[in-house]
């Protein structure tokens, strides 16, 4: 199974693995380590899974809105290499087991890891996706 959560609140269940699914553990500043993102709160770090850094900074600046960063992260899902494998070894290891896709949002909607769940449940049917 494969859901979301936010790695500031997320608390972790039996048997899950926390991938934090960030492209990197900044403040809004994005140079200065996040003081709140301690290495308990997640198992792996798959920054391959976060958004291109260029989009994200143009998206927390407002040079571009939602709906064109959600197209680039989708475009990154679909067509950048490492991400499509990376991508896979998620997909695998969530038909093996719990996992846990974290990010900083404290919800799903306007967020990447939203994206990325609703891709996963719209390309592999045979993976178990909740929202959150």
């Amino acid at each position: 199974m494969l859901r979301g959560g936010c790695i500031l609140s997320h608390e972790r269940q039996p048997g899950e693995t926390l991938i934090s699914v960030m492209s990197r553990h900044t403040d809004n500043s994005g140079k200065n380590a996040d003081p709140r993102i301690t290495p308990d709160r997640f198992d792996d770090h798959w920054t391959e899974l976060g958004p291109n850094e260029k989009a994200i900074g143009a998206y927390y600046r407002h040079d571009i809105g939602w709906d064109e960063f959600a197209n680039l992260y989708i475009v990154r899902l679909r067509e950048n290499p490492t991400t499509i494998d990376k991508l896979a070894e998620l997909v695998r290891r969530a038909t093996e087991g719990n996992i846990v896709a974290l990010c900083i949002e404290p919800t799903h909607e306007m967020c990447h890891r939203g994206l990325l769940l609703a891709h996963v449940s719209q390309d592999y049917p045979d993976v178990e996706v909740v929202l959150g």
